[in-house]
């Protein structure tokens, strides 16, 4: 985020602007985010409506692997991936824009065994 805050009332809400948006290729730079004490973001201005989703849906513990919300192995979330893969008729990869090089080609390696699509997040 930006280092220009201002702090506004006694709720403590600092508003953060020029903000990138690290949802797509556009990198939209000019969202305005207000946040609650206590680090709750209450609103988000000058963003898409994906942009803003991901602004408002952040949770700082999704580092964590999960299966449906729930804390899971990384092996059982590589089996549910695969699972899933498997059952689809048409198999998508989508991403990658924040993605190194290797992991890259991992991921049209896989495209190409399962006959997936791949997409990019710019294409939205």
């Amino acid at each position: 985020m930006s280092e220009r805050v201002a702090v506004l009332d006694a709720k403590q809400l600092k508003i953060f602007t020029d903000v990138v948006c690290p949802f797509c290729g556009t990198a939209c730079d000019d969202l305005e985010i207000h946040v609650e004490e206590g680090g709750r973001i209450k609103t988000v201005k000058n963003a898409c409506a994906l942009g803003k989703a991901t602004y408002m849906h952040y949770h700082e513990d999704l580092a964590t692997p999960r299966i449906h919300g729930q804390p899971a192995t990384l092996e059982q979330c590589i089996d549910a991936a695969a699972e899933i893969l498997a059952a689809a008729k048409y198999p998508l990869i989508y991403g990658l824009d924040s993605t190194e090089l290797s992991a890259q080609r991992k991921a049209i390696e896989l495209a190409e065994l399962i006959g997936a699509n791949i997409d990019h997040t710019s294409s939205v």
